[in-house]
């Protein structure tokens, strides 16, 4: 008697794995240049998520961010995005995370194009994929 020989073909399949990675930190935007004027605080909990600025679309004139996460993959570093259209869509200015740490942030957005045109914003992570949108609160400060 022989022996019958069989295989079972096994399929191994890949997919694209993005991580999102949770944190707590805030978006302070300024209505002028410089840190000036109205004031716009909003808190941000995961990366690759877009964040559209409900009460203050095209309001700011310059931002600092405080506890973003600052390692990425982008030459090992996460960015802040700045999008002119909401849901992070069009075009965008970005900046590294990192600069938190040493007390630099964008002060005029004249000089950047975007001054009063930021509509959303995104930290990106892994890449510049957006994976769900959500609307901030409205509480802006005088």
């Amino acid at each position: 008697m022989g022996l019958i020989k069989t295989t079972t073909p096994v399929v191994l399949l890949l997919s694209t794995v993005t991580f999102v990675q949770a944190f707590t930190g805030s978006l302070i935007f300024y209505n002028d240049t410089n840190f000036d004027g109205i004031t716009y605080r909003t808190e941000v909990n995961a990366t690759q998520l877009c964040y559209n600025l409900s009460c203050f679309s095209n309001m700011a004139g310059s931002v600092k961010w405080e506890n973003l996460p600052t390692a990425g993959n982008f030459d090992g570093k996460a960015r802040v995005a700045f999008y002119t259209s909401p849901s992070c869509a069009g075009s965008y200015r970005d900046w590294p995370t990192d600069t938190q740490e040493r007390n630099i942030f964008p002060s005029d957005f004249k000089l950047d194009g975007i001054f009063h045109l930021v509509a959303s914003v995104m930290i990106m992570e892994t890449n510049s994929i957006v994976l769900d949108v959500v609307s901030t609160s409205c509480k802006i400060s005088m």
